[in-house]
């Protein structure tokens, strides 16, 4: 899945940029490939293994004007040991998709499949012997 954001400047060589344009892609609960400004590419899948995985997925709380284009939601992500965050403008839908690539459903976890599996089988073992009338 590819999303398009804003990361903060944390340079500070070009001042009147606050907020960079970013793209990343993300499979299977990682960042792929980060693509910041127009120069810096980053794959943290290949070569930080640590970095590419997304801490927190949240809505943005802070004030509309400080974000840039009134970006609502923004990932946390480690990187060289700094926590840095990108700021997507994503309506509730690209949300769920994000949500569901990123495998944060109770639905997909294998913890709750095999609860349900377990129990449907029980269920039926239990219709099986009880005696009928």
């Amino acid at each position: 899945m590819k999303l398009k954001g804003y990361q903060y400047n944390t340079d500070g060589k070009t001042i009147h940029e606050q907020y960079l344009d970013c793209t990343l892609t993300i499979k299977n609960k990682n960042i792929v490939k980060i693509k910041i400004g127009d120069f810096i590419e980053l794959y943290p899948k290949e070569y930080h293994s640590e970095s590419s995985n997304i801490i927190e997925l949240n809505k943005s709380h802070r004030p509309k004007t400080d974000l840039p284009k009134k970006c609502n939601y923004f990932i946390k992500y480690k990187h060289k040991d700094k926590l840095e965050s990108i700021y997507l403008n994503i309506n509730y839908l690209n949300y769920l998709r994000l949500k569901w690539e990123m495998r944060m459903f109770l639905i997909q976890s294998k913890d709750f499949a095999l609860i349900l599996i377990s129990a449907i089988i029980g269920g039926v073992i239990t219709y099986l012997l009880t005696p009928k009338c």
